[in-house]
């Protein structure tokens, strides 16, 4: 009987894990159609412009340059999906390259532009202090939690804007990215799950 029952346990710990499993691999799925739409959507936009006639060349170069950005982007997401057993065994390594603050977050507003332009939100960079021309940083990461908060903050803001804050602290060397919304904010509980790993 001892025996039955542990068989029954092991096996409903079997189900729970298999569902847990189904659960995370859900979500996990979720999450990265959102991060891969974001890239997508700006390639098709700006895939447009330039079938456009009437645009100028200048308006087809920076089209070209967006474009490429963020095909570069979804490669790199593409590979981050393919570095999940990396991150399960342990051994995900944070890049450490200088990287230049003011045009990664450029690059965002770039790449969001035509989402913020669809929902008439004006989508600004704003940058305060004696910000250094480059930073080290894990560059691919710290532009994904950017264009992630900031595509969160378009999505639930009806009107007004959207502002992507650099601010540097030379005294306590630090660089700050902020994105400010005119939206309807989070509450505690929200805010403080963003800081949980997926």
């Amino acid at each position: 009987r001892r025996a039955a029952l542990n068989l029954m346990a092991d096996m409903e710990a079997a189900r729970d894990a298999a569902n847990a499993a189904s659960v995370a691999k859900s979500n996990f799925l979720a999450n990265m159609s959102h991060e891969i739409r974001t890239p997508m959507t700006a390639i098709i936009g700006f895939g447009e412009l330039l079938t456009d006639n009437d645009s100028s060349d200048e308006d087809h170069r920076r089209a070209a340059e967006t474009v490429t950005r963020n095909g570069q982007h979804l490669l790199a997401l593409i590979n981050d999906i393919l570095d999940l057993s990396k991150i399960e065994a342990g051994r995900m390594d944070v890049e450490r390259v200088l990287i230049n603050p003011r045009e990664l977050l450029d690059d965002v507003q770039n790449l969001l532009s035509i989402r913020s332009e669809e929902k008439g939100l004006v989508l600004k960079v704003t940058v305060s202090g004696d910000v250094p021309a480059t930073i080290v940083s894990d560059s691919f990461r710290l532009k994904q939690a950017i264009v992630n908060l900031t595509g969160n903050a378009i999505k639930f803001t009806e009107s007004g804007s959207v502002e992507l804050r650099l601010t540097c602290d030379r005294v306590a060397q630090t660089v700050t990215f902020e994105v400010i919304d005119t939206g309807v904010g989070m509450t505690q509980a929200q805010a403080a799950k963003i800081f949980e790993p997926f």
